[in-house]
């Protein structure tokens, strides 16, 4: 970043409960000092934490994250840079300190404005973890996180640059509205909904492996990405969800059968493999 930015991938997160896309831009020279518009993402993620003294530490990374562990051990690094005081969490004024420089300030509000998913006015080592998760969800290289990772743990500016390339990958819009004349009964749709706000409780209308197997467990969020993930993303949007359940009502299953499983569901109980009846 700095004098470097023109060549640089920058990763820009947008933060709204409309989308969790994730954006790469390269900034053109003369676009070097545009700022893109601010927009805000809601999510969040379910890791596993260990406690010391009563005290939180840095989540520990799951057999099945998507992160490798060497990005996973770079942004530990790079978090244990800015977290100073050992807080498990990033202050403004911790982020200025490590972001030096005529554009510190900038660098701070910049990550802020991206990662602080709950506007506390910090960042959690959790929500700092599934800012990345969602960057790798959306289908970029980790080469190009690394590279990203390395250039901050270096000094490197926290800016995001507007050429107007969009290469968001997950198409995420607002919860879909029961269509007219739709097979699935309002009162199912509802269900539905309900269900996947309880494993989506930021409202990001999206769900990744790591909050469905915090809801389940991992054998039921495998059985529910198995059948729901249809691209292979390894994250589950709202609609590709209702769109799974109108096709289950579509193969003849009862209305009064289904809304027995989701509530089964919404209590924590395992996902089934709706073709053959079998629970995973």
């Amino acid at each position: 970043m700095g004098s470097g930015a023109s060549s640089r991938k920058l990763f820009s997160f947008p933060r709204g409960p409309e989308t969790t896309a994730v954006r790469i831009f390269e900034a053109p020279q003369k676009a070097k000092h545009e700022r893109m518009e601010d927009i805000k993402t809601r999510s969040t993620s379910h890791l596993s934490l260990h406690s010391v003294e009563g005290r939180h530490t840095f989540p520990t990374r799951t057999a099945k994250s998507k992160l490798s562990e060497d990005v996973w051990n770079k942004l530990e690094e790079l978090f244990k840079m800015m977290d100073v005081d050992g807080s498990n969490s990033v202050t403004r004024d911790e982020a200025r300190k490590f972001f030096k420089g005529a554009f510190g300030k900038l660098s701070a509000e910049a990550m802020f404005n991206e990662v602080d998913v709950d506007l506390s006015g910090v960042i959690t080592s959790e929500e700092f973890v599934n800012f990345w998760i969602q960057v790798k969800a959306a289908g970029y290289e980790e080469s190009d996180m690394l590279d990203e990772i390395d250039e901050l743990i270096a000094g490197g500016t926290w800016v995001d640059w507007n050429d107007g390339r969009n290469t968001s990958a997950p198409n995420t819009r607002p919860f879909p509205k029961r269509p007219l004349l739709c097979k699935l009964s309002s009162t199912a749709w509802q269900r539905c909904k309900e269900l996947f706000l309880k494993m989506d409780p930021q409202g990001t209308n999206v769900i990744t492996w790591e909050m469905a197997e915090a809801f389940f467990n991992h054998t039921g969020a495998e059985a529910m990405f198995k059948e729901v993930d249809v691209e292979k993303q390894g994250v589950i949007t709202a609609k590709q969800f209702m769109d799974f359940w109108v096709q289950v009502k579509a193969r003849g299953c009862k209305d009064k059968d289904i809304l027995e499983k989701l509530q089964s569901l919404s209590e924590g109980h395992s996902w089934i493999l709706w073709q053959d009846g079998r629970a995973l």
